[in-house]
């Protein structure tokens, strides 16, 4: 197995290589790749995307990585930001295509939002600080239950045609609440204004306000 470290300042180049458009499967889409291209606070040299491949060189997994600065811009680190394996070629690749992003970025490294199996494999490495979860709130403003429950549970899996039915039911009942809603709080009473440039005063109530 072979690693292949693209850096940001050759993402253009890659995607428009021919393995890349011969690949039956893609580490990263052109639009993310002209995105992390013009990403302000990325470095020409940072690695932001580690291939492992075979010896036909094909694909068996990949982890991609994000560049960015702290706040005071006294640390520059990478985000990952995608992971994946080939579910049949790649069973014992995830774990190295994960350190070797740890060695490419000198253990500079931030991770959110994992899911239970990778915070296994994080917590093995010994090498991470865990900051206490932040629970938050949820809001819906329709019915989504053929989405969200079997995610939940198999058991709603076999009843998925059953619960888009309840949505479509449920989701023409709350057109009314909807309508009364507007009704409520109707924006004929605010003086609404439209600004095409941000104003220092703007600038700075947002300094204030966007640590949270």
């Amino acid at each position: 197995m072979d690693y292949s470290e693209i850096k940001t300042k050759d993402l253009e180049r890659f995607i428009q290589s021919a393995w890349f458009k011969n690949s039956p499967d893609l580490p990263v889409t052109t639009h993310r790749a002209i995105s992390q291209v013009h990403n302000p606070r990325a470095n020409p040299n940072d690695v932001c995307l580690i291939l492992a491949l075979n010896e036909q060189n094909k694909l068996l997994g990949y982890i991609g990585i994000l560049p960015d600065n702290f706040a005071d811009n006294s640390t520059h680190f990478g985000w990952l930001s995608c992971w994946w394996v080939h579910p049949e070629k790649g069973s014992k690749v995830g774990f190295s295509l994960f350190l070797q992003a740890l060695i490419v970025w000198e253990h500079r490294f931030v991770i959110t939002d994992f899911t239970p199996q990778i915070k296994d494999i994080i917590e093995k490495t010994a090498m991470f600080n865990f900051a206490p979860a932040q629970f938050g709130i949820r809001g819906f403003m329709g019915f989504d239950l053929s989405t969200i429950l079997p995610r939940k549970h198999k058991f709603f899996k076999k009843i998925k045609a059953v619960l888009k039915f309840a949505d479509y039911a449920l989701n023409n009942l709350n057109i009314f609440r909807t309508l009364l809603l507007k009704r409520k709080f109707s924006l004929h009473q605010l003086d609404i204004e439209y600004e095409e440039h941000i104003s220092d005063e703007i600038a700075r109530f947002i300094s204030t306000h966007q640590d949270k």
